[in-house]
């Protein structure tokens, strides 16, 4: 479903609960960031972003369904994002775009709550959280298996595998850059670490 069709049908209550939805979300963001997610409570959140804790309840069922919905987040962007790149371009491009957009995001969310976040996803328990169907994880699979059914890539490894390998390698790469309190360039070395094991999937003459 188109996102702007669908959000043109919605009536003045819908987008009302989309906004306070939006609201307390934003707020739940901000103080996890700045209080931790032990120090912070439902009250706090309710109190900072103005509305009763039946409100927060009806949209949340805990307070750990914010990271969930932090990942729902990523989805929807990269899945906005990617249905809007030309049909032309390079495999290569498309593969990295995932990574780059993760690196974007955990810039853009913040050092602390990034790292809040992979401190949390291992307790959550959420089966969305680790879902290889995830839209984040689907646009790698099809575009390996676009590349492979090109001839661009190695076929004696899976799409499925391949992607899994991307996921991961990006994955540990944000974990690194959090281990080391964003002391360098995340989008950089996201890009570098990316290109160099994306070479090791193309064919080469040799193979």
């Amino acid at each position: 479903m188109n996102y702007m069709n669908a959000k043109r049908n919605l009536t003045d209550r819908d987008l009302q609960a989309l906004e306070t939805r939006r609201k307390i979300y934003n707020t739940a963001v901000r103080l996890l960031s700045e209080k931790g997610y032990d120090n912070t409570t439902v009250d706090d959140i309710c109190n900072a972003s103005g509305v009763a804790k039946g409100s927060f309840y009806h949209y949340f069922k805990k307070k750990s369904d914010i990271i969930v919905q932090t990942y729902v987040d990523v989805d929807e962007r990269i899945s906005q994002e990617c249905e809007a790149l030309p049909p032309d371009t390079d495999v290569i491009e498309k593969i990295l775009y995932a990574p780059m957009f993760q690196a974007r995001y955990a810039v853009e969310k913040g050092l602390n709550y990034t790292t809040l976040i992979y401190k949390q996803q291992i307790d959550t328990e959420n089966a969305f959280l680790a879902s290889d169907k995830r839209a984040f994880i689907s646009f790698i699979r099809k575009s390996i298996q676009e590349g492979q059914d090109k001839g661009l890539i190695r076929k004696d490894v899976s799409a499925d595998e391949l992607s899994k390998i991307v996921v991961s390698f990006s994955r540990g790469i944000t974990y690194d850059w959090c281990l080391n309190d964003g002391n360098y360039d995340l989008e950089a070395r996201m890009e570098k670490a990316m290109l160099m094991l994306l070479q090791s999937f193309l064919v080469t003459e040799e193979s």
